[in-house]
């Protein structure tokens, strides 16, 4: 039985238990559900894992032409690697420039507790080219039918169709588990630092929460590693940039902005790590 099916036996047993006393049943009937509940098939989502060829993917992305907000969200979701649904229902009020960290709010994670995602320069560059373009609004990648609205749940994976690029070898979600499996062979992350990222739980409440601090300033340099590296794969190359300090070039459009790092920052005071296995 799955988690799911083992969640719904055992809040039907508490709603039951509180019916047999004062006595308005005579029995659990929940028990009856045990081996009754099918456990769903686990879906994977397609995704490119070779190095060369998700660098092929980013360069069939930079020469897509369409929306301009569907043009940031495609550049954007190789960067974050979060969900389609947080991507695509992402809000202003939820980025933060100067403190370089995009916070998704809890009610639209799939574990509902809120999740920090670092952000690097090259992110940072297309949420200020969008900021010009939708920063008046609610949503930082609207609908082009409304912009009151965020843009369908079908929209990316249905422009990954427009390239040529087929439901079998890329879709959305994909970018996850191409993230997780590059930075992972990459020998230079805590694994549970990853899952972090990827806001999957690791542990208990109290472990998740000290993971979520622990890991941070790891998370803040693997988030522009990564982001650095996926620029190496899209220029044609395969060289993992040992991790460090990096120069932060001006971004934006029109209105050229140079992203400062704070004292307190984490990026303020890391250096560069060697590649290790993590037992």
């Amino acid at each position: 039985m799955g988690w799911k099916q083992q969640i719904c036996c055992g809040r039907s047993s508490v709603v039951v238990s509180a019916m047999l006393w004062p006595p308005r049943a005579d029995r659990d009937p929940a028990h009856l559900l045990i081996g009754a509940l099918t456990i769903p098939k686990v879906k994977h989502f397609a995704a490119i894992m070779d190095p060369a060829a998700f660098g092929g993917l980013l360069r069939a992305i930079d020469n897509y032409q369409g929306d301009p907000a569907v043009m940031a969200a495609l550049r954007l979701i190789p960067y974050l690697f979060q969900r389609p649904g947080g991507m695509r229902q992402m809000e202003w009020r939820e980025i933060h420039f100067d403190e370089a960290v995009w916070t998704i709010l809890e009610a639209e994670m799939k574990m509902r507790q809120p999740h920090a995602v670092p952000l690097s320069w090259q992110a940072l560059a297309i949420l200020a080219d969008m900021r010009i373009l939708s920063g008046s609004g609610q949503y930082v990648i609207p609908s082009v039918r409304s912009r009151a609205r965020y843009i369908s749940d079908n929209t990316l994976n249905a422009s990954l169709r427009r390239m040529g690029i087929p439901k079998d070898q890329m879709t959305a979600h994909g970018f996850r588990t191409s993230a997780s499996s590059l930075l992972n062979e990459s020998g230079y992350w805590n694994p549970d630092a990853i899952e972090r990222a990827l806001a999957h739980a690791v542990g208990g409440t109290v472990h998740r929460i000290y993971n979520q601090s622990v890991y941070w300033a790891e998370r803040v340099e693997m988030a522009q590693w990564w982001s650095d590296y996926l620029d190496e794969l899209r220029e044609g190359g395969n060289r993992c940039p040992s991790p460090g300090p990096q120069p932060r070039p001006e971004y934006g459009i029109g209105r050229p902005m140079q992203i400062g790092v704070s004292r307190g920052s984490p990026l303020a005071s890391y250096t560069p790590r060697t590649r290790r296995s993590w037992g």
